[in-house]
This record gives C-alpha cells, sequence and structure tokens, in this order.
C-alpha cells in the first residue's frame, strides 16, 4: 500500500512538472510579445522592434 502511494505521489509531481513548464513558457512568450511593436520595412515587409531598455 505504501508502495503504492509512494508510486502515486511520484507521478502527480512528474506530471505537475511537465504541465507547469509550456504554462510559464506560453507567459514568457506573451510578455516578450507584449513589449514589441511592428514596423513595415520597404518592400512590404512587416517587422518586431524591440524597445531598448
Amino acid at each position: 500500500m505504501i508502495h503504492l502511494f509512494k508510486t502515486c505521489m511520484i507521478t502527480a509531481f512528474i506530471l505537475g512538472l511537465t504541465w507547469s513548464a509550456p504554462l510559464r513558457a506560453q507567459d514568457q512568450r506573451y510578455i516578450s510579445i507584449r513589449n514589441t511593436d511592428t514596423i513595415w520595412l520597404p518592400g512590404n515587409i512587416c517587422a518586431y522592434q524591440f524597445p531598448a531598455g
């Protein structure tokens, strides 16, 4: 019974790590895109401009 409990706890911990990593990456991606601006370059090219500082 103790072995089953330990197995369930380890499985829950590993699943928690695998689910939390993509969520953190999604948050970081949102923050980096949110602080950008788009500019149009010659040749009808849209580019992201990252502010300095």
